[in-house]
């Protein structure tokens, strides 16, 4: 008998010192990506017009075969910054995304700024998404093209959807097309912290 509970204690020192590596080598990658997204803004601040040039983008369609600009930085092509000021977060966005530029910055995953319906995924790292799920309903975000044009949008709410769940994650109906009823023309998401399902903050134009 003492001799299993001799056992049971090793093993939960052992899990313990797991939990624990694991733990720090979150805290080391966090570190690293933040790392990675300021060197990314810092060239991006350099190729982007300067702030007090930027402009609010008005709510008009755009012309057809317009293109989202894109700014090139280290070899990664980047479409613009992300602001969330509650959570003191500013964040180059990549043009598209592999699990490689996440470990970079938040990327775009679908959709466009200029067709109200893009969607933006991040690694759960402290220095990236870790914390949108406790954004607050109204909350500020801003998306800043590489040409300094502002989309402010606000948050309009916050769900858990589970990994399979795609279409539902791009605001799409059943017929792959966007769902305007739904109104959402900006959405963040990144994986809760056990990895099971994913936080999307849903965003409304301003």
């Amino acid at each position: 008998m003492r001799r299993r509970s001799t056992w049971m204690i090793i093993i939960g020192i052992l899990l313990l010192l797991a939990a624990g590596g694991l733990v720090f080598r979150n805290m080391q990658e966090s570190a690293e990506a933040g790392e990675a997204s300021d060197s990314a803004l810092t060239g991006l601040e350099e190729a982007m017009p300067s702030e007090d040039t930027w402009s609010i983008a008005l709510p008009t369609l755009p012309e057809e075969g317009t293109e989202m600009t894109t700014v090139e930085v280290d070899g990664y092509t980047y479409i613009g910054r992300l602001e969330i000021p509650s959570l003191e977060l500013s964040l180059p966005v990549m043009k598209d995304w592999d699990y490689n530029k996440l470990n970079i910055s938040p990327c775009r995953y679908s959709g466009s700024y200029l067709s109200d319906d893009m969607v933006i995924c991040a690694h759960n790292f402290a220095s990236h998404f870790g914390a949108i799920h406790t954004l607050a309903i109204g909350a500020e975000v801003d998306f800043i093209t590489t040409e300094g044009r502002v989309y402010r949008y606000s948050v309009s709410n916050i769900e858990t959807l589970q990994p399979t769940m795609v279409s539902e994650m791009m605001g799409l109906d059943e017929d792959l097309l966007v769902d305007e009823e739904k109104g959402w023309e900006l959405t963040l998401f990144t994986c809760t912290v056990d990895g099971r399902a994913r936080h999307a903050v849903r965003c409304i134009r301003q």
